[in-house]
């Protein structure tokens, strides 16, 4: 009897049973696991060996040591394996961003130039669909350049003549820097009305802004530029003086339109408003329009407006009847000045104007005020 015999002794089985031996499977190791963990195990060896060297045998610990095979284990996955973690390439988030900004930009750019206005910086002329810097541009060029070219200087003048006029002790001292007017009868100039000192020591006192004035809506056509002067006055109360340039003796000078600067008009508004004058008059205010002020009468469409007073804030409501064609002309005339209805600019507001206006028809049978001229532009006569 064998060793294994003695120490477990086989029982008898009784008659007609069969003695049954349970086997017992051992699980093999995947060949496959059994050679990816040699691969880490000796990349892992071979990495340690590695940042030795290289650190000139510095002790590496435990977390850096997994966080570096980590890392290797991570750059030998396929591109697809890693897109989509953390650890995408920025350089193609780059790319990106660069292919949609560098466009808008450049867009920017050619758009600034092409609408940028010529009494602003460099003109521009469109060429076969594309804006051209002009060549023999020049900021002393156009109705305003007599400011661009040198504005410094005539920003000086300005400076100068409203201390002039400060000072001033008779109309004699006065008259040299005034511009002359068709309407100085019925707009005198007056010391009681320069009583008030302009505060004029810096440039840094005023807002300056550049404008153009044209007759009736006619662009390109009878155009003055003006230098429009707005600052306070010793006792606090805001003013704004109007500055162009003209021919006096020969000589070209800065002048204060004393007609713009005192917002003259044949009546006030005030006295408009109360007197109601069946004859044109003509008179200098702020114009806003907005569809809801437009109404309609029978079979005529009457366009509104609301005219107002920059002084004491007086306002009335007056109309163009759109009947003929002369009416309707000096009511785009009108929009023009607001762009109104323009979905590219701004719908501008209190913008200044000088009007002919009376209060009802030429026949005397309406009760609303009626636009009937717009002589120009701005409070600046061209």
């Amino acid at each position: 009897m064998s060793d294994d015999e003695s120490k477990n002794p086989v029982e008898e089985v009784p008659e007609g049973m069969v003695r049954k031996r349970r086997k017992v499977r051992r699980k093999r190791r995947s060949k496959e696991r059994s050679v990816s963990a040699n691969k880490v195990f000796e990349k892992g060896r071979d990495l340690l060996f590695g940042m030795q060297k290289d650190e000139g045998e510095e002790h590496v610990d435990v977390a850096e040591q997994l966080r570096r095979l980590k890392q290797d284990a991570d750059d030998d996955k396929p591109l697809d394996d890693v897109w989509g973690t953390k650890r995408r390439s920025s350089s193609w988030l780059w790319i990106l961003l660069l292919g949609i900004i560098m466009p808008l930009i450049i867009i920017g750019i050619i758009t600034s130039k092409l609408t940028q206005n010529a009494n602003e910086g460099p003109g521009v002329e469109l060429k076969e669909g594309v804006g051209v810097l002009k060549k023999d541009f020049s900021a002393s060029d156009g109705p305003n350049g007599w400011f661009l070219g040198d504005s410094e200087s005539v920003t000086a003048e300005v400076i100068r003549i409203l201390n002039a006029l400060n000072d001033a002790k008779t109309l004699e001292e006065v008259e040299p820097f005034i511009r002359q007017s068709p309407y100085r009868s019925l707009n005198p100039v007056s010391l009681d009305r320069l009583a008030n000192p302009f505060i004029a020591e810096t440039v840094s006192d005023f807002e300056l802004i550049v404008g153009l004035s044209k007759l009736g809506g006619n662009s390109g056509v009878d155009e003055r530029g003006f230098l429009s002067i707005g600052g306070k006055h010793q006792d606090g109360q805001a003013f704004t003086a109007y500055f162009v340039e003209e021919e006096v003796g020969g000589a070209k000078k800065v002048l204060l339109d004393w007609d713009a600067t005192t917002g003259w008009g044949e009546v006030k508004m005030k006295t408009l408003v109360q007197t109601k004058p069946r004859n044109e008059v003509l008179i200098r205010c702020l114009i806003e329009k907005k569809a809801i002020y437009d109404v309609e009468f029978g079979d005529v469409v009457y366009s509104g407006y609301i005219l107002s007073d920059r002084e004491n804030g007086e306002y009335f409501f007056a109309y163009v009847p759109l009947s003929n064609r002369a009416n309707r002309i000096l009511d785009g005339q009108l929009k023009g000045v607001l762009d109104y209805g323009n979905f590219i600019l701004p719908l501008k507001e209190n913008e200044p104007v000088t009007l002919g206006v009376r209060f009802g028809n030429e026949k005397g049978t309406s009760n609303v005020f009626e636009i009937t001229s717009l002589e120009h532009e701005s409070w600046v006569r061209p």
